[in-house]
């Protein structure tokens, strides 16, 4: 980052920084780790689900997280369109 440019730090970087021992996610209410502008998450899943996105992921030439994507943003648009 180049040092001359000013940096803006976001909610959570503020709720962070102010020391009191809560960190940003408690306060957000948020668990997942952030990495830019997604945050990372842990869920679980049956095996056969994982097999199944794997299977679907391969066919596509993408990875597992990049499938789970694709399949949350479309069951989203679809339910933002139905209603």
């Amino acid at each position: 980052m180049d040092s001359t440019k000013s940096h803006t730090p976001t909610p959570n970087e503020q709720a962070a920084s102010q020391g009191d021992g809560i960190g940003a996610a408690a306060i957000s209410g948020r668990r997942g780790v952030k990495k830019g502008r997604k945050e990372q998450i842990t869920h679980t899943l049956h095996t056969h689900l994982i097999d199944k996105i794997d299977s679907r992921a391969r066919e596509l030439d993408i990875s597992r997280a990049a499938w789970i994507n694709l399949a949350i943003s479309a069951k989203l648009k679809a339910d933002d369109a139905a209603s």
